[in-house]
């Protein structure tokens, strides 16, 4: 990170430490076998009475202090993230729902969505 800033590695790990304590970077290891990724965004909602922009408002806030996405790419996950809460909602029976985004290297971001409820391949 020092070499790729132009900075010394003093500096280096200070801005590093700076977003861990503000929760955009999560550390793995220690010392120079230290990692460094961008934090996970995991939220969990009840079901009953849950209205689906709630979510996407919750989840969006802490991407922006993350990771900014393109508009494009925002509203893609946007729609998938809401399509998948309002089938939780309509037909899962479930009492929760929880969304994980997370960003992986490459600039790769997975969406994972689960419920509580009866699963999609099951009779109702």
């Amino acid at each position: 990170m020092a070499a790729a800033l132009g900075v010394s590695p003093a500096t280096s790990h200070r801005l590093l430490r700076a977003l861990v304590l503000a929760g955009i970077l999560e550390r793995r290891g220690n010392g120079p076998a230290a990692r460094y990724r961008f934090r996970h965004v995991r939220h969990r909602f009840r079901l009953a009475g849950l209205e689906e922009d709630r979510v996407w408002r919750r989840i969006f806030a802490d991407l922006g202090r993350i990771r900014p996405l393109p508009p494009f790419e925002e509203q893609t996950l946007q729609y998938a993230v809401s399509e998948m809460v309002n089938n939780a909602i309509d037909h899962s029976r479930g009492r929760a729902v929880e969304i994980a985004v997370a960003f992986e290297a490459g600039g790769t971001t997975v969406v994972t969505v689960r419920n509580s409820g009866v699963g999609v391949f099951r009779p109702v």
